[in-house]
């Protein structure tokens, strides 16, 4: 008799408790992409998790591609753009529209000869890289690895940012001013382009998304 009380007890407790709601996925054709930690032991101070993705200005038609806490809807606006052919061959491209009027900025991301650097957003197409997985992420098309959020100085400014870098490693050995991450789409729509612009959204692919990405934790 009394473990079926005891057993009625935590069946309350359980009620009682609100279940997590799953993030709820949507499609779009334009997004931001918001910073996820994937080892809470390998966080920066103060957490980097929930930082959107934005750019800071480095030159002419260059960008430092920084994290940074504001809301993810202050975020640089992002898009993937390839025809239907380079969808089905992987060929597409994260792009963001920037400068005045509006041309196409990509995220170049190095070579896998190369060492990891700090990943620039500058003009033209960028690197190959997609939105992908059950779980959809920001995915670098030129080979497996993990993105890392940087705690490093910028030159231009003689300030440090959260810079975001790159190692072709799926478990690498993180630096101590590192933290691991994947960057999560979070829908948003795209904003209108002027008759001058230089940047096209024609080609901008429909992807999975979340509606609120700080919900897919």
């Amino acid at each position: 008799m009394r473990a079926a009380v005891v057993n009625l007890g935590l069946a309350t407790l359980a009620a009682a408790v609100p279940a997590r709601r799953a993030a709820q996925t949507s499609t779009s054709n334009a997004f931001f992409l918001v910073a996820h930690v994937t080892d809470s032991n390998h966080d920066l101070s103060p957490s980097v998790n929930n930082y959107v993705l934005s750019t800071a200005h480095t030159g002419a038609g260059m960008n430092a591609a920084i994290l940074t806490s504001a809301p993810a809807t202050s975020g640089r606006i992002f898009y993937e753009n390839g025809t239907a052919d380079e969808v089905q061959a992987g060929q597409t491209h994260i792009l963001t529209d920037g400068a005045t009027p509006p041309v196409p900025f990509g995220i170049y991301i190095q070579d896998p000869s190369q060492p990891s650097s700090s990943i620039p957003i500058n003009g033209g197409q960028g690197t190959i890289s997609s939105i992908s997985g059950s779980d959809p992420v920001l995915t670098n098309g030129q080979g497996e690895g993990t993105f890392l959020a940087c705690n490093e100085t910028i030159p231009y400014y003689n300030l440090n940012f959260i810079t975001l870098h790159y190692s072709y490693d799926a478990s690498p050995a993180v630096p101590e001013n590192c933290a691991p991450i994947v960057l999560v789409p979070q829908c948003t729509q795209l904003n209108a382009l002027p008759d001058n612009a230089y940047s096209s959204h024609e080609f901008a692919v429909q992807v999975p998304c979340y509606e609120d990405a700080t919900a897919a934790n």
